[in-house]
């Protein structure tokens, strides 16, 4: 603990050193966590990185102990890589695992951003050498500042140049008398507090010590989905290490650190799962589909893929046929438990402002709310279908016409993926209906983020096949993951544009007949749209940076790893999370509520049957009790009894 809080402790600060730079004329940097970082927890994880890429067994316990021996037996300061592998007892080559360290050592490196500015203005300003206690020839470490763009220095001086170190003092003489300075005329930066900051003060040297580890992340993420550590670490490091905190754009820091590995993951297994099953083509359905079609055409894969424009109602309206009673049509009703005419209305296809006369004749008021569950039994509700079910089953001859000759563009009948967020299965189970309908041969498995239990009565019975990343209920014994947060979750794949509602033909062309999107205010885009769009860029920007990166690699689409931060936020807010979107509006059946804005604790105490309404439509439950109680509490555990409750 103590080793922990004087190896972070710093006096680093760029503005005083800016101010005291006409006083000195030699700035000095430390390479490795100053200058460089290095894309691991800990410097030995690069031994497993090499044990794991060359299968070399116990590579990473015999390279440490070949280095304390090397150290131990040798008669210098400092040693080098190749007196290091001497020591090393494997039945490998030798050569090739030191050239694989090597190459490891130069992939994993990556700009300090808290230093490199610095760096820079001081290249500008005066002389600057790299001074490090460090094994690797100076050849590599030309390689790994050439790599990160680092350049304009005077000198290297490494230890193991030299058999001299900075820990001793000895290395710091060489650079004083080399460049022809006195102690006092330097600065020296680096994150050692014995070999950066002591060693140098006590020859003269002016030291500045920097923090060795910063988290430069907008929280402390948890390993909630118990991922293997190592692999869990490689993503945290590299997002500490790449994530544009500095950015004043949260929304888009948010999106680098917790939706872009969701994506990532779930696109590059996307990849690999289409590949295993021969998959000839895929189909992205709107709207979730459109920021992970964007993010697998950008990462190249081959698999020809396309944007199909369906919605629940655009599927499910024309499959309405005059067999169907009042009871039937009670029954495909997609609305919330609490609904109204309007939302009825449209679920049946048809818009109520045309049939206001109608309405008020059967004694039904427009804002009148009706329990979903009553429908059957409502007189007023009967009778308005009756009065309008001939308009109704109409309309869906023709949708169901037009709908025929939109899918009629593709040819299902090859080998297909469709991909969605997922869930319960429902567009899937729409979709093969429909087609099934309109007697459409297909071939279909679907692959989402997630397929909670509910995919079994949509899916499972009816013999149709799909996945899921994060979890799978339908196929696995597994937890559903995104209940708490599913308003959180759904709105980050926000398409910006409205949900389709039919199809129209225009010159012989069938296209897709959208709703206005929710998210418009006058024309212009509200801040929620704004906010999930950089969120958006963000991820993009994520999965192109990791993709490059050797923990990739690694990493493989390990849903644990990569949907671990996207499940903390959601299951184990901070308040920063609460405030970024807590406010945000989320539209269900026409309903719009925010995500976890609840009215003030004294407010409940007064009116408890307004808590049990408000926690019902909040979209991120745990976020709502935290924003209400504030408190650290076992929000989840609260939650799965409050569930348990409500079933």
């Amino acid at each position: 603990m103590l080793h922990s809080l004087v190896d972070n402790w710093s006096n680093y600060n760029v503005t005083k050193i800016k101010r005291k730079i006409d006083e000195i004329k030699v700035v000095s940097f430390d390479i490795f966590d100053t200058l460089i970082k290095r894309d691991i927890k800990n410097p030995v994880d690069l031994f497993q990185i090499v044990e794991r890429k060359t299968n070399c067994k116990n590579f990473a316990q015999k390279r440490i102990a070949a280095e304390k021996l090397a150290r131990k037996t040798l008669a210098v300061e400092e040693v080098t890589l190749t007196d290091i592998y001497t020591f090393l007892d494997v039945p490998y080559d030798i050569e090739k695992l030191m050239d694989c360290e090597i190459e490891c050592e130069i992939a994993i490196s990556s700009i300090n951003y808290e230093i490199i500015d610095l760096f820079r203005f001081c290249v500008k300003n005066k002389i600057v050498v790299l001074t490090s206690d460090m094994y690797l020839p100076q050849s590599v470490i030309e390689r790994i500042l050439e790599k990160n763009g680092i350049s304009g220095y005077k000198k290297i001086f490494l230890s193991n140049n030299y058999g001299k170190t900075k820990l001793y003092g000895e290395l710091y003489r060489k650079v004083i008398d080399n460049i022809g300075v006195k102690p006092s005329e330097i600065v020296h930066i680096g994150n050692s507090f014995k070999a950066d900051f002591i060693a140098a003060k006590r020859l003269g040297i002016r030291s500045v010590k920097c923090s060795t580890y910063k988290n430069r992340l907008q929280r402390v993420y948890d390993n909630c989905l118990l991922a293997e550590p190592f692999k869990y670490e490689l993503l945290q490091s590299f997002l500490n290490n790449h994530t544009p905190a500095s950015s004043n754009d949260e929304y888009y820091t948010f999106g680098y650190e917790v939706f872009g590995p969701l994506l990532y993951g779930f696109v590059k297994w996307l990849h690999e799962e289409i590949k295993r099953d021969n998959i000839e083509q895929i189909f992205f359905l709107s709207r979730d589909g459109y920021i992970m079609k964007k993010l697998y055409d950008q990462m190249g894969y081959i698999t020809p893929s396309f944007y199909l424009e369906v919605s629940r109602r655009s599927l499910r309206v024309p499959r309405y046929n005059r067999s169907y009673s009042y009871e039937d049509m009670i029954e495909t009703l997609t609305v919330p438990n609490m609904t109204n005419v309007i939302q009825i209305m449209d679920s049946f296809g048809l818009d109520y402002s045309e049939y206001i006369s109608e309405i008020s004749q059967c004694g039904i008021s427009v804002e009148e709310q009706v329990k979903r569950d009553t429908l059957k039994e409502n007189a007023k509700f009967r009778l308005l279908f009756n009065i309008i079910k001939e308009d109704l089953f109409t309309n869906a001859e023709k949708e169901k016409e037009r709908l025929l000759k939109y899918l009629l563009k593709y040819d299902f009948s090859k080998k297909t993926a469709i991909v969605d967020i997922g869930w319960g299965g429902s567009m899937q189970k729409y979709l093969l209906e429909s087609l099934k309908d309109l007697k459409i041969n297909c071939n279909i498995t679907g692959y989402y983020v997630g397929v909670t239990r509910k995919a079994k009565e949509n899916l499972k019975l009816n013999m149709y096949r799909a996945r899921g990343y994060a979890f799978d209920c339908l196929n696995k014994d597994e937890q559903e993951l995104e209940s708490s947060y599913i308003g959180l979750i759904e709105s980050l794949f926000l398409e910006q544009d409205g949900s389709v509602k039919c199809y129209v033909e225009k010159n012989f062309n069938v296209t897709a007949l959208r709703y206005d999107y929710e998210y418009l205010e006058d024309g212009h885009l509200s801040d929620e749209a704004i906010n999930v769009s950089r969120v958006q860029e963000g991820a993009v920007k994520f999965a192109s940076d990791f993709d490059k990166s050797i923990n990739s690699e690694l990493i493989g689409s390990d849903s644990k790893v990569f949907y671990g931060n996207m499940h903390e936020v959601g299951a184990n807010p901070i308040n920063r999370n609460i405030k970024q979107f807590g406010t945000f509006r989320f539209f269900n059946c026409g309903n719009q509520v925010q995500l976890a804005h609840p009215r003030k604790l004294s407010t409940y105490c007064v009116h408890r049957s307004l808590l049990k309404k408000d926690i019902y439509d909040s979209q991120w439950k745990i976020g709502f009790l935290k924003a209400l109680l504030k408190l650290d509490l076992p929000y989840t555990k609260m939650y799965s009894i409050l569930r348990r409750l409500a079933n």
